[in-house]
């Protein structure tokens, strides 16, 4: 999309939100329907090269969001601040319709408010969901599409916005916004596509959406704390000659032992043991020495937004490695929302450098080491 295009289709979408706010309904309703149209522009971050011939101009995207916020007492007391739940359409064009193609995506995510006054708030988001593409890998036509393989596919995406007041409920938007897009590991080749990009957008909120401060609750919960995650899914092996594609499973639990910084910070240390199923069907094919059951130990650190928690591991094999892999070192992500207490859902995904191996359903419990009077 030209940039002129870009700018001719924002106006008209300013203008017709200008109007739609004449008619705003002011209310102190305890929930709070909004709509966020946003255009976005980056790039394709990959060092493949044989995926770099492919990156021929900026990809963009038209994204809509509805979402909805809670304006009460408790969804402040989470963590001191509002946050928006909701769910986001997107239309991508990667820069290259003849080979990268384009998609559409569907995905549920959360947004913190972390700064919030009159006329500026800014936030931060994380979100999940799927992606459908018309141009995959292809061993024939499209060889050099490393980066996905399958047309259904899984997206994650982290961003921060800042919303600038324009009209009473309308506010004018600046985000940005890192994405990331695999099949998680149900198919060869799973590179993964990375693409952070920057655009702005308009959000308009149904009802008078003139949030007040509350009462910050003084954090003073500092004891360690253990978290727990289970996580399963299936891992992939790739056809090869006269081997078909086969899918196996591949299963863990990954604990840490976390220490909170703040209400919204914590870091420490864990490691993780799991199974993966595929490692069999490798040694039969090779007749290499594979382990199936795999140990590792890791730093870890979360973000917790609300209901989100975001978490990160920089994971080293403590087991043997195997011969397909080759470095010891390796990221673990958790994206996970909270559905009741210390109990979360989500996703999680590993990865060696920015080349994705898999992703997977994951469940999370926190427990908490403080001793209760």
């Amino acid at each position: 999309m030209r940039i002129n295009s870009i700018i001719f289709c924002f106006a008209i979408l300013l203008q017709a939100q200008s109007v739609i706010a004449q008619q705003v309904v002011h209310s102190d309703s305890e929930r709070i329907f909004m709509i966020e149209p946003k255009f976005q522009t980056g790039t394709i971050v990959n060092n493949n090269e044989k995926a770099q011939l492919l990156v021929k101009d900026n990809p963009w995207l038209v994204q809509v969001d509805l979402s909805v916020l809670k304006n009460t007492k408790r969804s402040w007391d989470y963590s001191n601040c509002y946050s928006q739940t909701g769910v986001s359409l997107s239309y991508i064009n990667f820069g290259n319709p003849a080979k990268l193609g384009k998609a559409v995506s569907f995905s549920v995510y959360t947004e913190p408010y972390l700064v919030l006054s009159p006329n500026v708030k800014f936030t931060i988001r994380g979100g999940a969901g799927f992606a459908y593409l018309n141009k995959v890998y292809d061993v024939k036509y499209d060889s050099n599409n490393l980066f996905y393989s399958k047309p259904l596919s899984f997206i994650l995406s982290v961003g921060t916005s800042l919303k600038y007041r324009i009209a009473p409920a309308t506010h004018l938007t600046f985000a940005a916004q890192f994405n990331h897009i695999s099949n998680g590991g149900t198919r060869w080749p799973n590179w993964g596509m990375n693409f952070p990009m920057v655009g702005m957008g308009v959000t308009y909120a149904f009802q008078h959406d003139d949030l007040k401060k509350r009462e910050r609750i003084e954090f003073d919960d500092k004891s360690w704390k253990i978290i727990t995650h289970v996580f399963g899914g299936r891992n992939t092996e790739d056809a090869k000659g006269k081997f078909p594609e086969a899918k196996r499973l591949v299963t863990g639990i990954n604990v840490g032992l976390i220490k909170p910084l703040g209400k919204i910070s914590s870091l420490g240390v864990g490691g993780e043991a799991y199974y993966d199923g595929i490692a069999h069907l490798q040694e039969e094919r090779t007749g290499k020495d594979y382990r199936a059951g795999i140990a590792s130990v890791s730093l870890q650190h979360y973000i917790t937004f609300g209901k989100l928690l975001l978490g990160q591991q920089l994971a080293y094999y403590v087991t043997k490695v195997n011969p397909d892999v080759a470095r010891k070192l390796y990221q673990r992500y958790f994206i996970e929302y909270k559905v009741k207490g210390p109990l979360y859902l989500g996703v999680s995904l590993k990865a060696h450098g920015n080349v994705s191996d898999y992703i997977t359903l994951s469940t999370a419990y926190i427990f908490n080491t403080r001793a209760h009077k």
